[in-house]
C-alpha cells in the first residue's frame, strides 16, 4: 500500500501533517479529495484502528466518493458520513429523521408568509441563518422572533416525528464517551456553528480540508471561518485547469487573501458564445450554463432549447443537489444549466458564466453579502476545465 502514490510535494506533506489540528487550505482542482483519502490510508498504514478514523462532509455522494478512494488505495474501509448522517446515527430516537432545510423553510415560510413582506423583516434564509447559529450570533434585534420560531418549529416537527438539524447537536451528551482519535473534514469553510461545535466535541485530532474563497454557504449559516488554529499547509496547483483560467480565477478572488492558484493543466477563457458552446456539445464535451438565481437558468435554459436541462437541488436534500442528475443530463449530451451553488463540488469541459453572475455584485449591498457575491464569482470560474466564456464586459479578468 502507497498513500503516496502520484502525490505532489504539497499534497504529500499535508498527508503526512503531525500535529493536533491540521489546516489545509486546498484551491479549486488542487486534489484536496485526493489527499483526504490518502490521509486516511496514511493513518491505517500507520497501524491506526479504523474505528479511531471519522470522514465527516457534506453530501452522500463526497463520502462515497471518499470511501471508494480510500478501499481504492488500500483495500479498507473506514466511517465517513454526512454531518446530518453522523448526527442521525448517534441521537435519533427509533422512527425519528432529521428534517431537511427545505423542510425548515417551508416551514418558516408558512409562519411568516405575512411577516416576511413587512419593511426590515429578516428573510426566510436568513432566519434559518440565525436559527442554525443563534448561539455564535447573539443578536439580539431577532431573538424574540427566532426564539418564538423555534418553540413553534420544534413542536411543528416533533408532530411529524422530524427534527430539524439545529436541534441535533443539544441532544448530544455534553461529553463524548469516547472521543474519535482522528477527525477528517472534507469543504471546511461549510461548516455551521452547529458542525464546528460537534467536530470539537467528538474529535481529538483534527484534519481539515477546504477553501474559505469558496465559502459561499451563508444562506445555512456556513461561516467560512472557523477558528481552529493549528498547522496550516496550502495546496495551490490545480490540475483541473489552466493558467488563462487561474488567472481569471486570481483577478476575482484578489481581495480575498490567501494563497493564488496555479494552473497546470490546459484551457482558453472565451467571451460567451452560444454556438461554440453548442458546438462544444456536439463533440462530446460535458457543457454547463452557471447562473445566480433559478430564473436566471429557467430564462437561460429557455434561450438553448430542447438541449437544456435545468437542474434544481432535491427538495429532499438541502445540502446537496442531485448528482446523479447531473451525471445523467450530462451522459444524454444536455447542456446542465443550474446556479451556482448547484455546480458546487462540480466540473464540466466548458463553463459559460452568465452575467446575472456578475451582476448580483450590487455597490449598495452590504460589504458581508458583496464578499460572498465575489466567492459565487470564483467558484463559477474555477468550475471549468477546458474553456471558461465570460460575458463579453468581464473580459478584463484575463487580459
Amino acid at each position: 500500500m502507497n498513500p503516496f502514490a502520484d502525490l505532489n510535494d504539497e499534497q504529500r506533506a499535508a498527508v503526512v501533517a503531525d500535529g493536533e489540528t491540521v489546516i489545509v487550505s486546498a484551491g479549486p482542482g488542487s486534489g484536496k479529495t485526493r489527499v483526504l483519502a490518502a490521509r486516511i490510508a496514511y493513518l491505517l498504514d500507520c497501524g491506526v484502528d479504523p474505528d479511531e478514523i471519522l470522514g465527516l462532509t457534506f453530501t452522500r455522494s463526497a463520502a462515497a466518493n471518499i470511501r471508494a478512494q480510500v478501499e481504492a488505495a488500500c483495500g479498507r474501509s473506514v466511517a465517513v458520513h454526512t454531518f446530518h448522517g453522523f448526527a442521525a446515527k448517534h441521537v435519533l430516537k427509533p422512527g425519528e429523521r432529521v428534517a431537511t432545510e427545505i423542510e425548515a423553510e417551508a416551514t418558516l415560510q408558512s409562519l411568516y408568509r405575512g411577516a416576511t413582506k413587512r419593511r426590515g423583516a429578516p428573510s426566510i434564509t436568513k432566519m434559518i441563518s440565525a436559527i442554525i447559529n443563534r448561539e455564535a450570533t447573539n443578536d439580539e434585534s431577532i431573538d424574540d422572533d427566532i426564539n418564538q420560531t423555534m418553540r413553534v418549529l420544534l413542536s411543528r416537527f416533533a408532530d411529524q416525528g422530524l427534527v430539524p438539524t439545529w436541534d441535533l447537536l443539544p441532544r448530544f451528551p455534553k461529553r463524548f464517551e469516547t472521543p474519535i482519535s482522528n477527525v477528517l473534514i472534507d469543504e471546511r469553510q461549510d461548516c455551521t456553528y452547529l458542525e464546528t461545535s460537534l467536530v470539537e466535541l467528538i474529535a481529538d485530532r483534527i484534519f481539515t480540508v477546504g477553501d474559505e474563497r469558496q465559502s459561499i454557504m451563508g444562506f445555512r449559516g456556513g461561516n467560512g471561518g472557523i477558528n481552529w488554529s493549528g498547522q496550516e499547509l496550502a495546496l495551490t496547483k490545480s490540475f483541473r485547469f489552466g493558467p488563462s483560467i487561474a488567472q481569471v480565477a486570481n483577478a476575482v478572488a484578489a481581495d480575498f487573501g490567501g494563497d493564488p492558484i496555479e494552473g497546470v493543466g490546459e484551457s482558453r477563457v472565451l467571451a460567451a458564445d452560444r454556438a461554440a458552446m453548442l458546438d462544444a456539445l456536439s463533440m462530446g464535451l460535458s457543457v454547463a450554463v452557471l447562473c445566480r438565481t433559478h430564473h436566471d437558468c429557467e430564462m437561460a435554459a429557455r434561450e438553448i432549447g430542447d438541449l437544456a436541462v435545468h437542474i434544481r437541488r432535491d427538495p429532499m436534500d438541502a445540502l446537496a443537489m442531485d448528482a446523479d442528475r447531473i451525471g445523467d443530463a450530462v451522459a444524454a449530451g444536455k447542456v446542465v444549466v443550474c446556479t451556482v451553488h448547484g455546480a458546487k463540488g462540480r466540473e464540466f469541459d466548458v463553463v459559460l458564466v452568465d452575467d446575472s453572475i456578475f451582476a448580483a455584485c450590487d455597490s449598495r449591498a452590504t460589504r458581508e453579502v458583496t464578499e460572498e457575491e465575489h466567492r459565487i464569482k470564483y467558484v463559477a470560474v474555477t468550475r471549468a476545465r477546458r474553456v471558461l466564456m465570460l460575458p463579453e464586459t468581464e473580459m478584463h479578468l484575463c487580459a
